[in-house]
């Protein structure tokens, strides 16, 4: 099986002894996915996957025996993929004995079929920079356009973009020196920052056995993080991306998390039902922010906490304290985290460079650096300028 719990870059075994109505707990075997099968006359099986790590995106293959607990040794089938989207591989028994393996692949980014020419490559990189920033910034100051274009937005990525280490969209949180480090699990080490952010943000409030609702769950690092560090009862993740949502089933497999499809100012669940609602660099994509402050007070329980973080231009932020005192919350704590965030943007760039440089064309990478905040890009800028203001608040309903 591929990937469980937050080891996605892993595949799996588990055995049944009942026909599947019960499985044995998931054991890591080695890097690859996603996997197809095929069964050998001998009973040997063979297994096929795709490989994107270390730089090497590619196609391979092991022989394993009939319980598939004894793996043979790895044969590359294919190398030199340009990207992390190919592979899912069919495979077919043929009637000679062999095995055919049909799969799909991106060849080099400098192959000459991708863009003929280096005008098309000037066009092409001007129109997807200019044009999206444009939309941005039209969509920004005209709110009944500022929730479509964002839905188109994330729904393309989630499509586009389906490697599952890839579960976090924030810009992160760097603590100050003196704080003691999060500890966390190996797997999590990567996300450092984008984790941090959510656990400053959440641990405002003890979520322990707690109704938990995140609101634009997006690719569902958050809300996987909330659930198994922070110990919910329940934890709940919506949001309008309906790509975004089953990219969340697949990738977070573990009881007590779930996702839907929903809209923010519209929250599909009754008055009164969540111990707390969790929104993360999220609500600056909403028509109307008014509406979502509203939707979480109906949702939550009397007693319940609305964790928010998210950032706006420096002048918007005393509305927005006002608006969440003016729907009948108390607020009890409300922090600057720009310079945190800011800090967090600086430390990850490199990274987050990297990984764009890896999964995107060329046509996309400078749109996905000014989206991602990288050093150097606009919304970067704007933050240590002062112009961009990251905040958040720990609000009560009484």
């Amino acid at each position: 099986m591929r990937g469980w719990g937050n080891r996605l870059d892993l595949l799996h075994l588990a055995h049944s002894e009942d026909e599947g109505a019960t499985w044995s707990e998931p054991s890591p075997q080695f890097k690859g996915y996603p996997a197809a099968r095929a069964a050998l006359g001998s009973g040997d099986i063979i297994l096929a996957y795709g490989y994107r790590f270390e730089g090497s995106h590619g196609v391979r293959a092991r022989k394993l025996s009939p319980e598939g607990d004894d793996a043979g040794e790895e044969v590359v089938i294919r190398d030199g993929g340009s990207t992390f989207d190919l592979v899912y591989p069919h495979l077919v028994n043929l009637p000679d004995g062999l095995v055919s393996v049909v799969y799909y692949i991106n060849r080099a980014m400098d192959a000459p079929y991708r863009i003929p020419t280096p005008l098309h490559r000037i066009v092409h990189y001007i129109f997807m920079t200019y044009v999206y920033l444009t939309l941005a910034k039209i969509c920004h100051t005209v709110p009944f356009l500022r929730k479509p274009f964002w839905r188109y937005v994330y729904e393309a990525m989630a499509t586009r973009f389906t490697l599952p280490e890839w579960t976090f969209m924030n810009y992160g949180y760097l603590p100050d020196p003196e704080t003691p480090s999060l500890h966390l699990d190996d797997v999590d080490e990567n996300d450092r920052n984008l984790i941090t952010l959510y656990n400053h943000v959440a641990s405002a409030r003890d979520l322990g056995q707690k109704n938990v609702l995140e609101v634009g769950s997006g690719r569902g690092g958050g809300a996987s993080f909330v659930a198994r560090y922070l110990k919910p009862e329940k934890m709940t993740g919506i949001d309008i991306s309906e790509s975004a949502v089953a990219f969340c089933k697949t990738a977070h497999l573990r009881e007590g998390l779930d996702f839907q499809q929903g809209d923010a100012e519209a929250i599909p669940f009754a008055e009164d039902e969540f111990d707390a609602v969790l929104n993360v660099e999220s609500s600056h994509c909403y028509g109307s922010l008014d509406a979502f402050i509203c939707e979480v007070f109906r949702v939550l329980k009397p007693g319940g906490s609305f964790l928010y973080a998210d950032f706006r231009p420096t002048g918007e932020v005393d509305a927005i304290t006002e608006r969440i005192a003016g729907t009948g919350f108390v607020i009890r704590e409300k922090e600057d985290i720009t310079r945190n965030v800011l800090s967090a943007l600086e430390e990850d760039s490199a990274t987050k460079e990297k990984l764009i440089h890896e999964i995107a064309d060329s046509s996309l990478q400078q749109t996905l650096r000014i989206f991602a905040a990288t050093s150097g890009t606009k919304l970067y800028k704007e933050f240590q300028s002062g112009a961009l203001h990251y905040f958040r608040f720990h609000a009560v309903k009484p």
